[in-house]
């Protein structure tokens, strides 16, 4: 599992804008899952 931490950045004009970036961990593709959810929505 990725290690999540809350971020800050400052935008133009002083806007603030807050995210969380994820450290460390895997990740994987399910081709299944993938091939259902995403090509089978374009077709």
């Amino acid at each position: 599992m990725p290690e999540h931490r809350a971020a800050l950045k400052e935008l133009d004009r002083g806007r603030l804008l807050f995210y969380v970036t994820f450290h460390g961990g895997r990740g994987y593709l399910d081709l299944d899952v993938f091939s259902q959810e995403i090509i089978c929505d374009v077709a």
